[in-house]
């Protein structure tokens, strides 16, 4: 639709625009994404748990609010939004602390089950590789997260994350 002054022009929306870019982009992952929906049994959890990964991955760098200059890095170290093991933010109380830490183990259950698929039902080290997954994916959010105004960074998400891998290897 053309907005009011535009007549006779050809106007996108820019949600339009990107939704187009996204479809040129991974129209073909998004078709597979569905067709394995649609399908149902372990395509359909595959898929499904897929899914999840992205959206975690995506939520984990919410809102998005990236720092960009040494006095916002400044003030945010000031706030203390980090801690080499627990961020004094975040774990002013033990129940907080403690909620947080067993909801950052659950949420990512659901990748470590995707690691298990991945590995196979015989996969040697699979507990191993899941705890150094686990590992690897929380020192890579943790260090994003240092970089997000918002963001919390502490050592021993990397520890809750682990552990959350490797239940979901254990689970699948």
């Amino acid at each position: 639709m053309n907005p009011p002054g535009r007549a006779g022009r050809y106007f996108v929306e820019p949600g339009t625009g990107l939704g187009i870019g996204v479809w040129l982009v991974w129209g073909g992952a998004l078709q597979r994404f569905a067709d394995g929906m649609e399908r149902g049994g372990l395509p359909a959890i595959r898929a499904a748990v897929a899914g999840y990964v992205l959206a975690y991955l995506l939520l984990s760098l919410f809102p998005y609010d990236f720092l960009v200059s040494v006095p916002e890095f400044a003030e945010k170290f000031a706030r203390g939004g980090y801690g080499f093991l627990v961020a004094s933010e975040t774990c002013g109380r033990l129940s907080t602390c403690a909620g947080k830490l067993v909801a950052e183990i659950v949420a990512v259950v659901p990748l470590g089950a995707l690691l298990g698929m991945a590995l196979g039902r015989g996969a040697r080290n699979a507990y191993v590789i899941a705890a150094l997954s686990g590992l690897a994916l929380g020192f890579a959010i943790e260090i994003a997260q240092l970089f997000i105004a918002s963001g919390i960074s502490d050592g021993v998400s990397l520890l809750t994350r682990a552990v959350g891998v490797v239940f979901g290897v254990a689970l699948y």
